[in-house]
């Protein structure tokens, strides 16, 4: 179990409430970015945003005996799997934005322009594949289930963004 998990939950079991409080609410601005912009890769409205925002915080701290994986991780893939079934209960497979503002809201200046580096270098497709793959959590079989490609063919595309990445900031 992630130390910082094991530190929350510890206090949240003993019943130190103010503790628990204190650590939880340091925990949630540590990791709002995070999940507020996960959930922007999937929505547009900065209400939905904000709501599944306090839902999968709120799904952690219900949850976070049984939390085997990192508190990034978790998170990740918690607002991702939200924002999809946000999206399916409206009848909607996805929603792509063009609205950098509910992005830059999410994303400090100098994240948000590092991703627009890494989208001009090896295109929007394969940017999402590592961002889902490295920031989200998601397997390469998962990611083959959601795109309708193998995971073999996304492990190349995944491998080969990578090599491109890598020799474009080795010079």
């Amino acid at each position: 179990m992630d130390p910082e998990i094991e530190k929350l939950a510890k206090a949240l079991r003993r019943g130190e409430r103010t503790k628990g409080d204190r650590l939880f609410s340091s925990f949630e601005r540590k990791y709002e970015r995070l999940v507020k912009a996960v959930l922007a890769r999937y929505l547009v409205s900065p209400h939905d945003i904000d709501e599944l925002s306090q839902e999968t915080f709120l799904d952690f701290y219900r949850n976070i005996d049984g939390i085997e994986s990192s508190a990034k991780g978790y998170l990740a893939r918690s607002a991702a799997n939200k924002a999809l079934n946000l999206l399916r209960k409206r009848g909607r497979e996805e929603e792509l934005i063009d609205d950098s503002s509910v992005v830059s809201d999410a994303l400090s200046p100098a994240a948000f322009a590092f991703e627009g580096e890494i989208e001009a270098i090896v295109g929007r497709p394969d940017k999402d594949l590592i961002v889902l793959h490295l920031l989200g959590g998601y397997s390469f079989e998962e990611l083959g289930v959601k795109s309708g490609e193998s995971a073999s063919r996304l492990k190349t595309r995944y491998y080969r963004a990578l090599r491109k990445l890598r020799k474009e900031y080795a010079k």
